[in-house]
């Protein structure tokens, strides 16, 4: 809610941007996160920025503002990174259109994989997020290397194959209208949205749907309201985001039993006898390697059942900060989310010193590497 105070107008937003500079004061560390609008960066962006870190913040930054806005930092004087690791976590929160399988039409996977050939994930991603993600195929990245290769199908924004698998699965549009109907209805479907950034993909894929004959209204609610439509899978077809940890328990997520359990996580209502087997039979394996495999297995199966519509994911983390600190080569852990600093990174009084001096003669420090990769 950071914003230049000459251009607060509203009380509320004045008593917010009071309260967020308060905390400011008080805390050590902030994680800050910049909006990612399609916008570009301002003057204003650059002030925010750079008088966040002035008092000695680190923060992170995501996708539009993380290339935009280091246009205003000084060279040396500020570290950026872009670390790449092998590691779950570090794939950060994969970005789904989630499908409720509990309603027609989404219980036929000719309409979901039809559905998942509308979202131009490429346009987005070039367009709206400067091609800093990279267009995912799995539930579980890390468990793909070169020895392990994904074999799952990257599904590209195809409105042809959209229309021919729509066609297979009875869908014929109306010579009135243009709408696709079925039995005598429309199709026709709510988007379930929480608003923000998402508006902007979400607007997009409903031009898509409607150049076939879809008919796709958003209703947007507060993360409240959507939570509880959510937790009694209310809803159609919603955007969800998660991440996975170091070792993989997909039974929450997957198993036919979790398909009705009120406020679960098998929030598309999956089922599947051969998934079910492979969970329970994971179970009692203590080797990773042995799970990981039958994993793999899984995430093949539900793939192809096309529960979700998967968009995109990254695999590195974006850190900007003072270059006052020292830090190990690697900078963060392999395993590190982000906060590792804290365990990490000490404060280097000799490059205090340095960055105060380069501070006040205006001059630039020696640029620091801007990519760790862990093999």
């Amino acid at each position: 809610g950071l914003r230049k105070r000459s251009k607060v107008d509203d009380a509320v937003e004045i008593y917010s941007m009071m309260r967020a500079e308060e905390a400011l004061e008080k805390c050590d560390v902030v994680l800050f996160v910049i909006d990612a609008g399609t916008g570009g960066s301002t003057s204003q962006d650059a002030d925010s920025l750079v008088g966040t870190i002035t008092i000695g913040r680190i923060f992170r930054v995501i996708a539009q503002r993380w290339i935009s806005v280091l246009v205003f930092l000084l060279i040396g004087l500020v570290a950026a990174f872009a670390i790449y690791r092998k590691s779950p976590t570090i794939y950060e929160a994969k970005s789904e259109f989630t499908m409720n399988m509990r309603r027609p039409p989404f219980d036929d996977v000719r309409v979901r994989k039809a559905l998942a050939h509308l979202v131009d994930r490429e346009t987005m991603n070039t367009t709206m997020m400067y091609s800093q993600y990279f267009m995912h195929r799995s539930f579980w990245e890390d468990l793909y290397d070169a020895e392990h290769p994904c074999k799952n199908e990257l599904i590209k924004f195809d409105p042809a194959a959209a229309r021919k698998l729509l066609a297979e699965a009875g869908w014929k549009a109306n010579p009135a209208t243009g709408i696709l109907e079925k039995d005598g209805k429309e199709f026709s479907f709510v988007f379930l949205n929480r608003g923000g950034n998402s508006d902007k993909y979400v607007t997009m894929f409903g031009s898509a749907l409607k150049d076939v004959g879809i008919k796709m209204t958003i209703e947007t609610k507060d993360w409240s309201a959507w939570a509880k439509d959510m937790d009694a899978y209310n809803f159609d077809m919603t955007w969800a985001a998660w991440s996975s940890g170091l070792f993989k328990n997909p039974e929450s997520m997957w198993s036919s039993k979790e398909a009705d359990r009120e406020g679960g996580s098998n929030l598309t209502g999956f089922r599947n006898a051969a998934v079910d087997a492979l969970i329970e039979k994971q179970k009692s394996i203590f080797s990773v390697t042995e799970r990981n495999e039958i994993c793999r297995q899984i995430d093949k199966l539900i793939y192809d059942e096309f529960p979700y519509v998967l968009l995109w994911n990254i695999n590195y983390i974006r850190l900007l900060y003072w270059n006052k600190f020292g830090t190990p080569k690697t900078v963060l852990g392999r395993y590190d989310s982000g906060g590792g600093y804290s365990a990490y990174w000490w404060l280097d009084e000799d490059a205090v010193a340095e960055l105060e001096e380069a501070r006040k003669g205006n001059q630039a420090l020696p640029a620091r590497p801007k990519v760790v990769k862990f093999e």
